[in-house]
């Protein structure tokens, strides 16, 4: 069955620790704590958390985080992996090529230039 990506939302934070502790047995992850944990973020600071939708499921995978590019000379930015253990069943090329799609983040073009050489 095909696989679907789209952004995740605050109110999925119960999937995605579900999904992360699924993953990670030894470091379960709380629903609430999670949640209070992304909002607000920091101030000045991105993120992006995607899902894959896959027969009927959604399925935390990825996520980003950076800071303000001003204050970051290096364009440097952290990629979470929300769900190992899913991700042979995931196509990552597919799933990367839809977070780092031309227009999804063209105002942070540095980073674009970087993922793509």
């Amino acid at each position: 069955m095909d696989v679907t990506y789209r952004r995740a939302v605050l109110d999925e934070a119960e999937l995605t620790a579900d999904g992360m502790a699924a993953s990670y047995p030894a470091m379960p992850q709380d629903p609430v704590v999670l949640r209070d944990r992304r909002e607000p973020p920091r101030r000045g600071y991105e993120y992006r958390r995607f899902l894959a939708d896959r027969d009927g499921r959604s399925i935390p995978f990825l996520g980003w985080v950076h800071g303000p590019w001003a204050k970051l000379p290096d364009r440097h930015c952290e990629v979470e992996d929300d769900n190992a253990e899913n991700a042979p069943m995931l196509h990552v090329n597919e799933a990367l090529g839809y977070v780092w799609r031309p227009g999804f983040v063209e105002h942070h073009k540095r980073v674009t230039n970087i993922v793509n050489g």
